[in-house]
């Protein structure tokens, strides 16, 4: 029986690789936040100041957030399946998850040692539901996707619905308290907690570290949510100061949080998509002949999808002490859940129909090079930013504004695109990360360069 064999490079389909060498800018768009401010910045969707500043943060919102990490989810599938079909031979699963547990362990090590918003750890386990469910012919993938899509979208509008009512709640006991006892001083609410905290708090030096300090809080009940402005100068604190211990304790509780989030949340998202883009890859979706199908996704995708999330924004950007907080914010997550796979579905179709009628050859061949050594560009995004932010670099942590960041995406990404991608792929098979990453699951020193 014929061995399993890595997809050669005559059979790599050239409009997978362009779409996720754009993917990367998307993503870094929306990643550059999280390298430059606390956490609970990606909670705040109202303005942040000035007018440009303003217009890519609402262009952001609108174009990018929670789009591309769908898009990146439908190529990892739609790559799954392409390996599937024609790498496929003897042993091809046990091939299938060494190459996961690879990614697995990168993807913990990205987050564990450089930056908590790691995807690949996610991929990895994600990935192993798609392995169980690959032998399901392609519009059954594509059905499932969808379901799952909708339920995930449901469940989720009904969370935003239920945190909002909470806060609405606690907004008007705290008016009516107020209410009350005009005449009276209003409260500080710190006042007692602090008082107690410096009665209890422990003595030793671990407490007066900003990790420390957001332990306490929480134990406190003084820190409850990531967009608690204490929770925000401490994680300021740790990444612009230091020391690598507090920038180590920070990260790991973050990511850990993280993994739990997507648990409850965004993580059926990605197996929706994983399913999607292995169902279209499996139905030829990405073939020239399906030229009419792309002009219909991108018309959906600019008509119906980028005026749903436009509306979803605004929604969740609007004042938290109006009436109707509840109904707003759910309504808002229903209409994302809905325009962003639709966006998604267009960004695909407009380079995948580009690619295929050659057209701004260009661009397409760079993006294809930048995309074909998608691992190492990505990783190579987080060494770059988190020097540039952390104290062991340029220590520029919560400093910069949304302009500034913006222009650093611009270079980072331009030299990759331009530079960086397309002159190492002109003399190597592979980025270095995916040769390593290709060795490790075929067990084997795969050819670098180029004859």
């Amino acid at each position: 029986m014929q061995q399993a064999r890595p997809v050669g490079e005559a059979q790599r389909v050239q409009a997978i690789d362009v779409v996720r060498g754009f993917a990367l800018l998307g993503i870094f768009l929306v990643n550059i936040t999280l390298f430059a401010e606390p956490f609970g910045t990606m909670m705040h969707a109202g303005p942040v100041g000035g007018l440009w500043n303003n217009l890519v943060h609402f262009g952001t919102l609108v174009l990018c957030t929670g789009k591309f990490y769908l898009l990146f989810s439908l190529l990892f599938g739609a790559g799954f399946a392409l390996q599937r079909a024609r790498g496929a031979g003897a042993g091809w699963a046990k091939v299938y998850l060494r190459r996961l547990g690879f990614l697995l362990l990168m993807g913990f090590a990205h987050a564990i040692l450089l930056w908590y918003g790691d995807i690949l750890f996610l991929y990895a386990i994600a990935g192993v539901v798609l392995l169980i469910f690959g032998f399901v012919e392609a519009r059954a993938k594509i059905l499932t996707g969808v379901i799952i899509l909708a339920i995930a979208g449901v469940l989720s509008a009904g969370f935003m619905a239920i945190t909002a009512a909470g806060q609405a709640e606690q907004a008007r006991q705290k008016a009516a308290a107020l209410q009350a006892a005009p005449d009276e001083p209003t409260p500080d609410p710190g006042a007692p907690a602090a008082k107690e905290e410096e009665e209890t708090k422990p003595t030793e030096p671990f407490w007066s570290t900003p990790f420390g300090e957001l332990i306490w809080g929480f134990k406190t009940q003084q820190i409850q949510q990531p967009d608690n402005k204490v929770w925000h100068e401490l994680e300021r604190r740790a990444y612009h100061d230091g020391p690598y211990s507090q920038v180590f304790l920070f990260r790991a509780f973050t990511w850990v949080m993280m993994l739990v989030f997507v648990m409850l949340g965004f993580g059926w998202t990605i197996i929706a998509m994983f399913f999607i883009g292995a169902g279209l890859a499996g139905s030829g979706f990405f073939g020239p002949d399906r030229s009419a199908l792309h002009r219909r996704f991108m018309v959906l995708g600019a008509v119906l999808g980028l005026p749903l999330v436009g509306v979803s924004v605004y929604m969740m950007s609007g004042s938290k002490d109006a009436p109707g907080l509840a109904l707003r914010m759910g309504a808002a997550a229903l209409l994302g859940a809905v325009g962003a796979p639709l966006m998604t579905m267009g960004y695909l179709s407009l380079w995948t129909w580009l690619t295929n009628h050659g057209k701004v050859t260009w661009l397409t061949s760079r993006l294809a090079a930048t995309g074909r050594m998608a691992l190492t560009n990505y990783l190579t995004q987080t060494v770059v930013c988190t020097t540039v932010f952390y104290y062991y670099g340029g220590g520029l942590f919560g400093e910069t504004t949304h302009v500034e960041r913006l222009g650093l995406v611009a270079l980072v990404y331009g030299l990759q695109l331009f530079v960086i991608s397309p002159l190492w792929m002109s003399r190597f098979r592979y980025g270095p990360l995916e040769w390593l990453w290709r060795s490790v699951t075929y067990w084997r020193l795969e050819p670098l360069a180029r004859a």
